[in-house]
């Protein structure tokens, strides 16, 4: 066994932030970051333990040469470079791996990107959906740490309201738009509803693997082609309520889950089906949505739908 009192200050890391040393032979968590990062992925310390002993054990038997980190590849969702130098004082060097999910009604944009991501290292596309309902559910699964997302995806619900609600309900999850519309309304809008980025459709694909980057960073990203003035900031970061939109912003998740659907004119069994809820749930929630939106018939829902720019047909 390798007299692990003589590496107490070897550091490694299994992420940028998180930090494990050793103490009196045992592994320990060094801060809050190695905790969440031992949550996250459900890692046995113990087992962490015994591959940094063996990868320490080859550093210190090599060192005058790299040695093989095959060893690590049992690590769930981690990548792991296949050597290091020899004078590397951190053994066990991790990336995590992002988990995609990319949202836009054609089926021919959602492979490009796709494949375009599946070829980076750091990123793996883990699902795809067409209309904006069907991304919100994709996201409750909860297995999604970046959504690269279209605004318009119609028939349903506009993507200024589904940024919306993941950015309510999941916030963790980081959103990338990446739409045609290049007015700044959008742009805007966007961006206060939770939006992390916003690529143009027209860019070069450098454009959504820097936002990819960036956004995996904790960082916002603007394609290069767009310019943010102050008045632009200052409506992104406007926290006022929309008067307009009051009655809509009362509605419940489930509510505004339902919305869309019966103003696309779903029937009952049909909106059910969809969100896995009885067809008298669905009654109960359309009734309190005329009720609180103060509507009277199906066509006076459908126009408050389209005149507040919450579906795309």
């Amino acid at each position: 066994m390798l007299e692990t009192a003589n590496w107490i200050q070897t550091f490694f890391d299994l992420s940028s932030d998180a930090t494990f040393i050793f103490q009196a032979d045992q592994l320990v968590v060094a801060n809050q970051a190695g905790q969440d990062l031992i949550d996250a992925f459900d890692l046995d310390l113990d087992y962490l333990q015994e591959l940094a002993h063996t990868a320490i054990a080859q550093q210190q038997s090599k060192a005058d040469g790299c040695y093989d980190c095959e060893i690590m590849n049992q690590l769930p969702e981690l990548t792991v470079p296949v050597d290091l130098p020899p004078d590397h004082t951190n053994p066990l060097r991790y990336t995590m791996v992002y988990r995609v999910l990319i949202a836009d009604d054609h089926a021919i944009v959602r492979s490009g990107i796709a494949y375009l991501i599946d070829k980076q290292p750091t990123f793996q596309v883990v699902g795809q959906t067409a209309n904006g309902t069907d991304t919100y559910m994709r996201v409750e699964q909860g297995d999604i740490d970046i959504l690269i997302m279209d605004l318009s995806m119609p028939p349903g619900e506009s993507g200024l309201i589904t940024a919306q609600r993941i950015h309510e309900h999941y916030p963790l999850v980081r959103m990338i738009i990446l739409s045609m519309h290049e007015e700044q309304e959008y742009i805007n809008k966007a961006i206060h509803n939770g939006a992390m980025s916003y690529v143009l459709k027209s860019s070069p694909d450098s454009e959504i693997l820097r936002a990819l980057t960036q956004v995996s960073n904790g960082e916002n990203y603007i394609d290069e082609n767009i310019t943010l003035t102050k008045k632009d900031l200052s409506q992104i970061n406007f926290d006022g309520v929309d008067v307009n939109l009051t009655g809509y912003n009362s509605l419940s998740k489930r509510e505004r889950e339902v919305f869309p659907l019966v103003a696309l004119g779903y029937t009952n069994k049909e909106i059910a089906a969809k969100l896995f809820i009885s067809t008298k749930t669905v009654e109960a929630h359309k009734a309190n949505i005329v009720r609180k939106l103060k509507l009277e018939t199906r066509a006076d829902l459908v126009r408050y739908a389209i005149h507040h720019h919450l579906i795309d047909i």
